[in-house]
């Protein structure tokens, strides 16, 4: 079963990145740059994002970070 909720949420992910539009350039007076730290691992992910996007947009992003860079592990799902 954790290995067909895997494959799911990889071919998500794939899909998400698939419709995701790409990253702006910085310095740009419409970007803004998004760090986010993962409590479980401490890992920084940096992104910037058109000042315009939804906050969708970040979630799809979060949504496609593997499981490990995040420090979640199958004790605490």
């Amino acid at each position: 079963m954790a290995r067909a909720i895997e494959f799911e949420r990889r071919e998500r992910a794939k899909t998400i990145v698939a419709a995701m539009a790409e990253e702006p350039a910085a310095g740009g007076a419409d970007v803004a740059e998004v760090v986010l730290r993962a409590q479980g691992s401490g890992k920084r992910f940096n992104r910037r994002f058109l000042k315009t996007d939804k906050i969708a947009a970040l979630y799809n992003y979060v949504r496609t970070l593997a499981d490990d860079d995040l420090g979640f592990d199958e004790a605490n799902n």
